[in-house]
């Protein structure tokens, strides 16, 4: 599997496409991991395309709004804190989960989490308020 390659250099709208395109099929997968209990599998996920390619995108994006709104690029900057912290707990739950110290609704809670600050950096970077995030 290749990764939509993100690179440092694209404009504010290019990472929300490639957020946009990217966040079906990383959702898709988590979950279907999540249902069929590899756990395992998911943790290692984390760190693959097209969920690594949402968090570099994320990551990236702040940047590139500097350049024309310092207001949403400080915004963007931490909501992808929020993020990376949700990214994180989603690994933890399911690396808990396939040590059996965790049961699979943890693992989706912290998923829906993820998702909701994914939806928190893409409202920030339109000057949006974002959601409010879940535990």
């Amino acid at each position: 599997m290749r990764g939509a390659n993100v690179v440092p250099a694209l404009q504010p709208s290019g990472y929300l496409r490639l957020i946009a395109a990217s966040r079906p099929a990383a959702e898709q997968t988590i979950a279907r991991q999540i249902d069929e209990g590899r756990f395992a599998e998911l943790s290692n996920s984390l760190v693959l395309p097209p969920v690594d390619d949402l968090r570099q995108a994320a990551f990236f994006l702040p940047y590139a709004l500097l350049r024309t709104n310092a207001d949403s690029a400080l915004a963007a900057k931490e909501a992808y804190g929020e993020l990376l912290a949700r990214l994180k707990a989603l690994d933890g739950a399911a690396i808990a989960a396939a040590h059996y110290q965790a049961e699979e609704v943890e693992v989706a809670a912290a998923l829906g989490a993820f998702l909701s600050a994914l939806d928190g950096v893409v409202a920030a970077a339109s000057g949006q308020r974002a959601p409010a995030a879940s535990a």
